[in-house]
């Protein structure tokens, strides 16, 4: 039952009818840059961002505030068919820009995100 290719170069999330993008265009993908690894933000959406306190936590959520309104649906389509920090990160920005059309897509994705991505999707499904 794991979608995940046997090629770790490979590896990220597939449904039934796209196609998986190889992790190498992800990896250079100028979004990944922009919403994904700035300050490692994917390990600091959920438990981290709980613990956060002031003023650190004021100008991270201003940050993911700002990008949620910048990020456009192609963008917003091109992450969700990356890699879980990609996936959880993108749910995210969906759940704070409250973009609800996003939220059967996100649905297609929670039995492949479980694991590390599907909180945020809970998040950007409530």
């Amino acid at each position: 039952m794991n979608d995940v290719p046997a090629d770790p170069k490979q590896q990220t999330a597939t449904t039934a009818n796209r196609p998986p993008l190889p992790m190498k265009i992800l990896n250079c993908c100028p979004w990944v840059r922009r919403y994904v690894t700035p300050e490692q933000r994917y390990m600091k959406l959920g438990g981290s961002l709980l613990r956060m306190r002031s003023p650190q936590y004021d100008q991270f959520m201003q940050n993911l505030c700002q990008d949620a309104e910048l990020i456009t649906p192609h963008e917003i389509e091109t992450l969700l068919e990356g890699g879980w920090r990609e996936r959880k990160t993108v749910a995210w920005l969906v759940a704070v820009s409250r973009r609800t059309g996003f939220r059967e897509r996100l649905g297609e994705l929670m039995p492949a995100s479980v694991c590390c991505a599907g909180l945020a999707n809970c998040v950007a499904l409530t």
